[in-house]
């Protein structure tokens, strides 16, 4: 039960980095987050892997979604892409928790 505890711990650490870093950045922007200018760029690469690190699960499952409602892709592709955002919000959760408790074993 501890193990089920801590990943949903971890997946909700990812998943409100990553919403809040993608809500300010498309208030910044004024456009629908995704993997395109203005948020990933060839030209500024150091911003736009610091963004794509906060909040590319959300750019890719908008972007996803974007391409099934255009009819680009299937359905099959949807689940594939919603599945890999989940496993880079629990990843992003992973490394958010693990500097908060190193934070925190700081200041105690």
């Amino acid at each position: 039960m501890a193990l089920i505890a801590t990943m949903a711990f971890v997946f909700g650490c990812g998943l409100t980095l990553a919403g809040l870093a993608g809500s300010l950045m498309e208030v910044w922007a004024g456009r629908r987050l995704g993997l395109r200018d203005p948020f990933v760029s060839t030209h500024h690469l150091a911003r736009s892997l610091c963004l794509t690190a906060l909040a590319g699960p959300f750019m890719l499952v908008n972007d996803v979604l974007c391409a099934v409602g255009e009819g680009r892709r299937q359905a099959g592709a949807a689940v594939a892409g919603t599945a890999l955002a989940a496993i880079w919000v629990a990843a992003t959760g992973t490394i958010v928790a693990e500097l908060a408790f190193h934070a925190a074993a700081l200041f105690s």
